[in-house]
């Protein structure tokens, strides 16, 4: 029998988490190349990164949340856009459950950009 111990769990998690880094790389290549021009392709994964920490900041966990959260920064072309008051406001509540937050902030920005900016879904 096998024993995990919490190191190789953790191990585990990270190696997830790689992964997910991965898929999500090749998803903003496909999806935002412009953007991602702006930032050379040996630190675009470290940016995807950091974008994924980010949003487990605000109990964004699951995977279709964490992409929205990434493919909103692009599409703001603003790494840092949870400081603005409006995204503060709903990803600081936490009562709110993290579909609702990330729903919140898709809906606002269909409304206030024009759609063929942000694009609908981030997984076409």
């Amino acid at each position: 029998m096998i024993k995990l111990t919490p190191k190789n769990l953790q191990s585990l998690g990270e190696a997830q988490k790689d992964m997910f880094v991965g898929r999500l790389v090749k998803h903003m290549l496909h999806t935002w190349p412009e953007e991602c021009q702006i930032v050379s392709h040996e630190k675009l994964p470290n940016l995807i990164k950091d974008l994924v920490d980010q949003a487990g900041q605000y109990a964004l966990v699951a995977e279709y949340d964490v992409a929205r959260y990434a493919t909103v920064a692009f599409a703001l072309r603003k790494i840092n856009f949870d400081q603005s008051p409006w995204v503060a406001g709903i990803l600081n509540d936490f009562e709110l459950p993290p579909r609702v937050k990330m729903n919140r902030i898709w809906r606002r920005l269909l409304q206030e950009f024009d759609v063929n900016t942000v694009k609908a879904n981030p997984h076409e």
